[in-house]
Protein backbone atom coordinates (compact mmCIF):
# COMPACT_ATOMS: atom_id res chain seq x y z
CA UNK A 1 0.00 0.00 0.00
CA UNK A 2 1.26 3.55 -1.21
CA UNK A 3 1.19 5.97 1.46
CA UNK A 4 0.19 9.43 0.23
CA UNK A 5 2.44 12.51 1.16
CA UNK A 6 0.05 15.19 -0.43
CA UNK A 7 -1.91 17.48 2.55
CA UNK A 8 -4.54 18.48 2.59
CA UNK A 9 -4.95 21.94 3.28
CA UNK A 10 -7.08 22.96 6.26
CA UNK A 11 -10.76 23.44 5.75
CA UNK A 12 -12.27 26.95 7.36
CA UNK A 13 -15.53 26.59 9.04
CA UNK A 14 -18.65 28.88 7.36
CA UNK A 15 -18.74 30.19 11.26
CA UNK A 16 -15.41 31.08 11.13
CA UNK A 17 -15.58 32.31 7.90
CA UNK A 18 -18.74 35.12 8.76
CA UNK A 19 -16.10 35.70 11.76
CA UNK A 20 -13.88 37.46 9.77
CA UNK A 21 -15.53 39.17 7.58
CA UNK A 22 -17.64 40.76 10.17
CA UNK A 23 -14.53 41.92 11.34
CA UNK A 24 -13.16 43.08 8.25
CA UNK A 25 -16.34 44.80 7.87
CA UNK A 26 -16.38 46.25 11.08
CA UNK A 27 -12.66 47.45 11.11
CA UNK A 28 -13.57 49.50 7.86
CA UNK A 29 -16.56 51.03 9.56
CA UNK A 30 -14.17 52.10 12.49
CA UNK A 31 -11.86 53.35 10.26
CA UNK A 32 -14.38 55.73 8.27
CA UNK A 33 -15.93 56.59 11.83
CA UNK A 34 -12.51 57.88 12.57
CA UNK A 35 -11.47 59.67 9.74
CA UNK A 36 -15.30 61.54 9.50
CA UNK A 37 -14.61 62.67 13.31
CA UNK A 38 -11.07 63.84 12.56
CA UNK A 39 -12.73 65.84 9.70
CA UNK A 40 -15.30 67.14 11.58
CA UNK A 41 -12.83 68.60 14.21
CA UNK A 42 -10.53 69.73 12.15
CA UNK A 43 -13.74 71.78 10.63
CA UNK A 44 -14.46 73.04 14.00
CA UNK A 45 -10.99 73.96 14.72
CA UNK A 46 -11.16 76.04 11.76
CA UNK A 47 -14.74 77.64 12.76
CA UNK A 48 -13.52 77.98 16.57
CA UNK A 49 -10.64 79.96 14.99
CA UNK A 50 -12.56 82.06 13.16
CA UNK A 51 -14.78 83.43 15.65
CA UNK A 52 -12.03 84.07 17.82
CA UNK A 53 -10.30 86.53 15.24
CA UNK A 54 -13.71 87.92 14.83
CA UNK A 55 -14.23 88.55 18.37
CA UNK A 56 -11.35 90.64 18.41
CA UNK A 57 -12.19 92.89 15.87
CA UNK A 58 -15.77 93.40 16.99
CA UNK A 59 -15.84 97.03 19.04
CA UNK A 60 -17.57 96.51 22.58
CA UNK A 61 -20.85 98.05 23.09
CA UNK A 62 -20.65 101.52 24.46
CA UNK A 63 -22.49 102.09 27.47
CA UNK A 64 -25.58 104.85 27.66
CA UNK A 65 -23.07 106.79 29.79
CA UNK A 66 -20.82 107.37 27.46
CA UNK A 67 -23.05 108.06 24.36
CA UNK A 68 -24.81 110.76 26.47
CA UNK A 69 -21.20 111.91 27.57
CA UNK A 70 -19.85 111.72 23.62
CA UNK A 71 -23.67 113.96 22.88
CA UNK A 72 -24.44 116.04 26.38
CA UNK A 73 -21.15 116.98 27.85
CA UNK A 74 -20.50 120.32 25.85
CA UNK A 75 -23.75 121.86 27.60
CA UNK A 76 -23.96 119.70 30.72
CA UNK A 77 -22.17 118.20 33.45
CA UNK A 78 -21.67 114.76 34.28
CA UNK A 79 -23.97 114.94 37.14
CA UNK A 80 -26.90 116.32 35.04
CA UNK A 81 -27.18 114.30 32.38
CA UNK A 82 -25.77 110.89 34.16
CA UNK A 83 -28.76 111.03 37.18
CA UNK A 84 -32.15 109.69 35.97
CA UNK A 85 -34.80 111.71 34.40
CA UNK A 86 -37.47 109.28 34.69
CA UNK A 87 -39.90 107.39 32.77
CA UNK A 88 -40.29 107.73 28.84
CA UNK A 89 -42.66 110.56 28.83
CA UNK A 90 -40.97 112.50 31.36
CA UNK A 91 -37.33 111.98 29.16
CA UNK A 92 -39.49 112.91 26.39
CA UNK A 93 -40.63 116.17 27.84
CA UNK A 94 -37.30 116.86 28.81
CA UNK A 95 -36.17 116.48 25.09
CA UNK A 96 -38.67 118.87 23.57
CA UNK A 97 -37.70 121.00 26.23
CA UNK A 98 -34.35 121.17 25.40
CA UNK A 99 -34.79 121.57 21.43
CA UNK A 100 -36.73 124.39 22.21
CA UNK A 101 -33.30 126.08 23.09
CA UNK A 102 -31.57 128.25 20.12
CA UNK A 103 -28.35 126.76 20.72
CA UNK A 104 -28.97 122.99 20.72
CA UNK A 105 -27.69 121.81 17.84
CA UNK A 106 -29.35 118.10 17.77
CA UNK A 107 -30.60 116.52 14.86
CA UNK A 108 -33.84 113.92 14.94
CA UNK A 109 -31.44 110.94 14.84
CA UNK A 110 -29.13 112.24 17.63
CA UNK A 111 -32.36 113.02 19.91
CA UNK A 112 -34.12 109.78 19.38
CA UNK A 113 -30.69 107.61 20.40
CA UNK A 114 -30.08 110.70 23.49
CA UNK A 115 -33.61 109.78 25.02
CA UNK A 116 -32.84 106.43 24.80
CA UNK A 117 -29.89 106.84 26.26
CA UNK A 118 -31.52 108.77 29.22
CA UNK A 119 -34.23 106.07 29.51
CA UNK A 120 -30.83 103.46 29.76
CA UNK A 121 -29.77 104.88 32.53
CA UNK A 122 -31.83 103.33 35.05
CA UNK A 123 -29.84 100.22 33.96
CA UNK A 124 -26.54 101.66 34.53
CA UNK A 125 -27.31 101.73 38.11
CA UNK A 126 -26.95 97.65 38.12
CA UNK A 127 -25.18 97.12 34.98
CA UNK A 128 -21.74 97.27 33.56
CA UNK A 129 -20.92 97.61 30.05
CA UNK A 130 -20.48 93.79 29.59
CA UNK A 131 -23.88 93.38 30.04
CA UNK A 132 -24.75 95.44 27.65
CA UNK A 133 -22.00 94.15 25.10
CA UNK A 134 -23.88 90.55 26.00
CA UNK A 135 -27.04 91.92 25.34
CA UNK A 136 -25.65 93.45 21.31
CA UNK A 137 -24.72 89.56 20.92
CA UNK A 138 -28.38 88.70 21.05
CA UNK A 139 -31.18 88.23 18.29
CA UNK A 140 -34.29 90.42 19.02
CA UNK A 141 -36.13 87.57 20.55
CA UNK A 142 -33.41 86.49 22.74
CA UNK A 143 -32.93 90.35 24.09
CA UNK A 144 -36.67 90.61 24.98
CA UNK A 145 -36.74 87.07 27.03
CA UNK A 146 -33.30 87.87 28.86
CA UNK A 147 -34.42 91.67 29.59
CA UNK A 148 -38.01 90.58 30.94
CA UNK A 149 -36.67 87.17 32.67
CA UNK A 150 -34.00 89.83 34.24
CA UNK A 151 -36.97 92.10 35.41
CA UNK A 152 -39.05 89.35 36.78
CA UNK A 153 -36.56 88.01 39.04
CA UNK A 154 -34.83 91.58 39.90
CA UNK A 155 -36.04 93.52 42.71
CA UNK A 156 -37.10 96.76 40.91
CA UNK A 157 -39.89 99.43 40.83
CA UNK A 158 -40.21 99.41 37.06
CA UNK A 159 -43.15 98.56 35.80
CA UNK A 160 -43.38 96.15 32.75
CA UNK A 161 -44.01 99.00 30.05
CA UNK A 162 -40.96 100.84 31.28
CA UNK A 163 -38.99 97.92 30.92
CA UNK A 164 -40.36 97.38 27.39
CA UNK A 165 -39.35 100.93 26.75
CA UNK A 166 -35.67 100.99 28.05
CA UNK A 167 -35.93 97.64 25.99
CA UNK A 168 -36.74 99.45 22.24
CA UNK A 169 -34.55 102.31 23.74
CA UNK A 170 -31.56 99.93 23.46
CA UNK A 171 -32.80 98.93 20.05
CA UNK A 172 -32.68 102.90 19.08
CA UNK A 173 -29.62 103.56 20.59
CA UNK A 174 -27.16 100.77 19.64
CA UNK A 175 -29.44 99.82 16.03
CA UNK A 176 -30.14 96.45 16.43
Amino acid sequence: MERSTTRRAPEISPVMLFILLLNAVLVIFLAQVVIETRRDLQAARVQLQEIEDLSRRVEPVRSPGDYLAEQCASCHSERRYLGEHGDAASVSALIRQMEAFPDAHVSVEQTDKIQGALLMMKCQRCHTDEVFSALAALNAEERRRTVLRMWEHADTRMSRQEVLDILHACERVYGY
